[in-house]
């Protein structure tokens, strides 16, 4: 499933590094993409108070993609390497 709830090496599946489209310009293209949305809604709702949520969901992504690039570092093979080539985790040029 997507966003699980807890990162884990899947390798009954074969999990290995993914770093081709949206994978070779961000490491976390997924949630830049919620992100974006999270950006967008107080504009499409009209209300600035829908900035409140989305500064909550960003704080939650940040600190999810710091566990689990850590995770992925330490347990999935290649992962060390493609941090190396891929230095962005959620917009490229920023962060």
């Amino acid at each position: 499933p997507f966003f699980a709830t807890f990162v884990r090496i899947q390798d009954d599946r074969g999990h290995s590094v993914v770093s081709s489209g949206p994978y070779a310009l961000v490491r976390h293209p997924g949630y830049s993409g919620v992100l974006l949305s999270h950006l967008v809604l107080p504009f499409a709702l009209g209300s600035i108070w829908a900035l409140l949520p989305a500064a909550v969901g960003t704080a939650f992504f940040v600190a999810r993609t710091l566990r689990e690039d850590r995770t992925l570092r330490d347990h999935l093979v290649g992962y060390r390497e493609y941090q190396a080539r891929v230095r962005w985790r959620l917009l490229p040029g920023v962060w």
